[in-house]
């Protein structure tokens, strides 16, 4: 229908459509799947190769902007005098892309693409999709009301409201692209685009829904977009010159970027580990504790403090490291069973870790402010025998001396 529909109407010419199916990266076995471009009889074959993976993890964001990457870094659009890009969906976009996920669903580096060593703003990739694509996001509702009005928030800031069209069936998903097609292409205007859909015989429920996606659309704002192509000898010939120009704080600066891209790739195994593996039979991470962090945490997304910095994930249970940083605790301990040195700063470190408690109260109170309150004082409780024992075996392990282990526990108090 979708295909038929617009060479019946004249919507477009000579169209050719490719597809996308999105997961998320830090859960999914398959969160990224890219067909190429067809036309005609050829799509069915191409949408029939694409894997439905159910499951998933217990966040609410996908990895929307992995798509937006591939489609930015290796889609060369041939003669394109309107290319569209529409992405569906209900829940958050990440707001970075890691080092470590371009490793694990591209095997690529990120320096390769001139973008930040450790990550990837997926506002600057928006922002470059928006410059090669005539983008739309549809919106459908979340679950839950005060979590969809923030997710819808989330999307506006991204990508600007007339790109963002809200739709409440899956069904009208069809109809509402058609019209954006239409009124963009100039091909109709929105009480044209409504005639059609009489003519096809859809009931007025579906038109008013497919109405109230459209109003937002400003089809001034969207003009033919003509996008570069890249001339790959050209830049061929660029590289190999600035080869021959290396100077020796050049190659050093390539080393630094190696050893760094070393170190993202054993922190996503960490990560990855930590995520799929919670204890969930200790009180700390219990499968409450996890669910109220994943429902709160995109409320408090813009606070770095919040996030563990392996994890990237708001803590349960952060702990101090003697570089002064904090982590969440199964991902420290995981990163410090191989590793000597500290995973930010790269100095050596000792094993020695210390509860956070000012930062997990800080958490305790955003997310319930009413429990907090209500939380009696207690008295600072006396340190335990055996977490003196535990010291002083750390100590015998790191050859740490009784002055270090009580200036750290000065410090942390």
């Amino acid at each position: 229908m979708f295909y038929g529909q617009i060479m019946m109407n004249g919507y477009l010419e000579d169209p050719a459509i490719s597809f996308c199916a999105i997961g998320d990266a830090s859960f999914d076995r398959a969160p990224l799947q890219i067909t190429d471009f067809g036309q005609g009889n050829q799509l069915d074959q191409l949408i029939s190769k694409i894997y439905l993976e159910r499951g998933g993890g217990n966040n609410i964001q996908e990895s929307y902007e992995l798509a937006a990457f591939f489609y930015v870094n290796h889609c060369e659009l041939l003669k394109s005098e309107l290319p569209y890009f529409f992405i569906t969906g209900d829940e958050y976009y990440y707001e970075n892309i890691t080092g470590a996920s371009l490793s694990k669903i591209f095997g690529i580096h990120a320096d390769k693409y001139n973008y930040n060593m450790n990550k990837i703003s997926s506002s600057e990739i928006w922002s470059l999709l928006m410059k090669k694509f005539n983008v739309f996001h549809l919106h459908k509702n979340y679950k839950k009301q005060d979590q969809d009005e923030d997710i819808l928030d989330h999307w506006v800031k991204a990508l600007g409201r007339d790109r963002i069209l809200e739709i409440k069936t899956p069904k009208a998903c069809i109809d509402v692209i058609l019209g954006a097609i239409s009124m963009t292409s100039g091909a109709r205007t929105l009480e044209t685009y409504i005639d059609d859909m009489k003519i096809r015989g859809q009931t007025e429920e579906r038109i008013q829904e497919v109405t109230n996606a459209l109003k937002y659309v400003k089809p001034e704002c969207h003009s033919k977009i003509v996008p570069k192509k890249i001339n790959h000898k050209d830049l061929k010939h660029e590289q190999e010159k600035g080869k021959n120009n290396k100077t020796e704080e050049k190659v050093e600066e390539e080393e630094l970027k190696e050893n760094a891209f070393e170190k993202i790739y054993d922190l996503y195994f960490v990560q990855k580990f930590v995520r799929e593996n919670l204890a969930h039979d200790e009180e700390k991470y219990t499968e409450e504790a996890i669910q109220k962090r994943n429902e709160n945490e995109h409320k408090y997304w813009m606070e770095e403090r919040f996030k563990c910095p392996i994890t990237e994930r708001m803590f349960i249970y952060p702990v101090k490291a003697a570089d002064g940083n904090t982590y969440e605790e199964n991902a420290i301990q995981m990163w410090l069973k191989f590793h000597s040195s500290s995973p930010l700063t790269g100095v050596h470190i000792s094993q020695v870790l210390m509860p956070n408690t000012k930062i997990r109260n800080e958490i305790d109170t955003l997310i319930d402010p009413e429990a907090a309150t209500k939380k009696s004082p207690k008295k600072k409780p006396k340190k335990k025998k055996y977490e003196k024992n535990v010291a002083v075996q750390q100590n015998q392990e790191n050859k740490m001396t009784e002055e270090e282990i009580r200036e750290w526990e000065l410090a942390l108090d």
